[in-house]
Formats: structure tokens, sequence, C-alpha cells
């Protein structure tokens, strides 16, 4: 950091020792007096108390002799205005030799003028980092997080602030690796929050387990922007989940008999000439199993969905209601009028041995409802249906 100093500012390049630093500082005193004078708006008074304090850092001396300077530069700080002090921390933010109470007068200013100390210097160790987590706010973090070097105490104890732009910042360091506390921290921040999941599920890093339980978690857009950037990284899941629920649909098997729910070839044909004319909806198909006109919902069902009959007629059987989930879910049914059809379709079954709907079945039903997103869904259909 050698610079050439105009006007009355010399060219100190070659000072070396304590004894040649005698005009540094009658220079630097100088420079303040006239900033003082001039005002502390004047571009020629800034300029020049920079360049001195420029001089000043460039001095070749002692640890003791650096506590001298860092004296001299705090009592500066104290008086100077923002711009010069923002002006400053940039140029100490790139020293290693500064000295550390100059570094920590720096680090506890207002954001704007801590943070290039906060995000680049290498006079800041863990202890520095902690206590300044410890005793400043989010703003302080997240400049912290920025940093190319951290140890896992720090982004650890980044993570557990439970701030979310620190949170984002941290996940979109490059620079750093999480390790797996930090990992499983931030990933349940991020359960649910899109925005924090895509670059989180982007970390090479990332246990394999919290890369599973996050994908389930985030929606179905996401899903398919990560499956077609990472293909590889993320197919196993669907693959796996698809697998499974394929297995537990088809263990899974009701002998009631189907000719209480097969609709006649009129109905059928009926409600694909509705179909047509765009008269089946959710409210439709909701008023229909009202009327308890099963055979005519099983149609509509059928027709709406384009899932053949015995698929339909073995969800709409199946108690637990899980392949119906799996087909509301794949065809855009959302919860609400995917729990009235279950709920109605359960009370037909139940005004034959006059009981009430278990609210257990419908709280399991919804939950594996809750399990898929739609993509996913449809691709247990496809497997399920061959």
């Amino acid at each position: 950091m050698k610079t050439e100093y105009v006007g009355h500012i010399m060219d100190y390049r070659k000072v070396s020792s304590i004894e040649n630093a005698v005009p540094v500082f009658a220079d630097l005193r100088l420079a303040q007096e006239t900033y003082k004078e001039l005002g502390k708006t004047d571009p020629v008074a800034k300029r020049e108390l920079m360049q001195a304090v420029g001089a000043v850092l460039e001095l070749d001396v002692t640890v003791s002799e650096s506590e001298i300077i860092a004296d001299i530069l705090i009592e500066l700080l104290n008086q100077a205005e923002k711009d010069i002090r923002r002006a400053l921390s940039e140029q100490l933010s790139a020293l290693t030799d500064a000295p550390l109470r100059l570094i920590l007068q720096m680090a506890n200013d207002e954001i704007d003028i801590a943070r290039p100390i906060l995000t680049r210097s290498k006079v800041l160790g863990d202890y520095d980092l902690v206590y300044i987590i410890k005793s400043k706010t989010a703003e302080y973090w997240q400049a912290i997080a920025e940093r190319k070097e951290l140890s896992d105490q720090v982004v650890n104890m980044l993570a557990d602030t439970g701030d979310f732009d620190t949170a984002l910042t941290l996940v979109e360091n490059k620079n750093i690796v999480l390790c797996q506390y930090a990992a499983v921290v931030l990933s349940q921040l991020a359960s649910g929050n899109d925005v924090l999941s895509q670059p989180l599920l982007m970390r090479p890093e990332l246990p394999q387990d919290v890369v599973e339980h996050l994908y389930k978690q985030i929606g179905e857009e996401l899903k398919r922007d990560l499956i077609e950037k990472c293909g590889d990284k993320f197919s196993n899941i669907v693959v796996d989940t698809v697998d499974s629920a394929v297995y537990s649909l088809n263990i899974e098997t009701d002998a009631r008999d189907e000719d209480q729910y097969k609709p006649s070839e009129d109905f059928i044909t009926t409600a694909r000439y509705h179909h047509q004319r765009g008269l089946i909806n959710h409210a439709r198909m909701i008023d229909c199993l009202r009327q308890g006109r099963i055979k005519h919902f099983v149609a509509q069902f059928s027709v709406y969905t384009d899932i053949s009959l015995p698929i339909v007629i073995s969800a709409v059987k199946q108690k637990n209601g899980r392949k119906f989930a799996l087909i509301c879910k794949a065809c855009d049914i959302n919860k609400s009028d995917f729990v009235s059809l279950y709920i109605l379709l359960r009370s037909f079954d139940s005004q034959e041995h006059n009981k009430t709907v278990d609210v257990r079945l419908i709280s399991s039903a919804s939950t594996y409802y809750d399990k898929f997103d739609a993509y996913s869904a449809r691709e247990v259909l496809k497997k399920f249906v061959k």
C-alpha cells in the first residue's frame, strides 16, 4: 500500500524507523488542523488528511510504537466525519498488521463504516468476531457472514442467531464450508422457505439426510428447477419417494364390492358431455357426493382426472384415502376440496353402518396429501397405473 502523496504531504515510502516518523506525525497534525480550520466538508482538507493517515499507517514500527499510532488515530476518528471514518475503514481493512485496538474501534462504529473491517480485515480473530456477534445487531452479523474465511465456531454462532438475512448470506458464501451442525440449523430455518432453501440445497457439503428432509419441504416449482439444474443430485430422492409410495399403495387393498361404485355407460357418456362443456368442477363433484350419487361422482371424477375407472374405483373404495389423496394432488385438486370429497366418501361408507367418520382417518389422509408435491404425485401415479 505505497502511495504518492501530493501538496505539502511528503513521500514517506522510505520511512523505516520511529526516528524518521517525526515529520510524518508533524504532517498528520498539520493536516488535522487544516481539516478543522477549512471545515470538515472541504475536499482538499479531507484528501490531505487521508494522505497523512496513509503515511502513518505505512510506518515500519514495533508493537509498542504501533499502540502509540493507534492512540493517535483513535483520537482522530473520534473527531472525524463519517466519510473520513469510512475511507479509513476501507484502508485499514486491507492491512494485516494494523493495530487491533484501532480495528476494533472501526468494527464497532456505525455499520456503514464498520462493514469493510467486518467483511475483510484479517486482524480480527475468532474471539473478536464472537464478541461482535454477541454485542451487535443483525447488520453486523450479515457483514461477518460475507468473510472469505470463517471458522466453524463463528459459522455456528451466526447460524444460531436465527436471522434470515444472516443465514442467506452464509449459504450464498461459496468461500466457506458449512459443518454439519450449521447445515442442520440452517435447514430448519429454511424449512418452508424456498428463498433460503434453494442456495442451501445447492451446497455440495450438505449431508444427504438434510438434503432429503429439506427437499420434501420446498415448493413444486423449486423442485422442478433443482431437478433441471442438478438432476443427478435430486432425482434419487424423487425415485425413492415414488417407489416407496407405489409399494405402500399396492399392498393396501379393499375387498368391498365394486358394483356399488361402478357407473353405467350412460353415466360415463353424460360425464364426458358435461366435461367437454366445462361443467365438471370441484364444486359440482362435491355437490354430487352430498346428494349421495356415488356412481355419478365416480364417472365425473374419472373423466375429470382422465384416470381409468378401475383406478378411480380402487381409490374411492380405499378407506385410508391414500390413493385418492395421491390422485387429487397429482391433478391439482386443492387440499380443502380434497378433504371435503374424502369426508363425503367416508360418510357414504358410514351410513351403511350408522357410524360417523373417524377423525383419525381424515387426519391420516390429509397428512398423506401433504407428503407430496404435484410433480412427485404424478410420478407415483405413472408407476401405479402401469
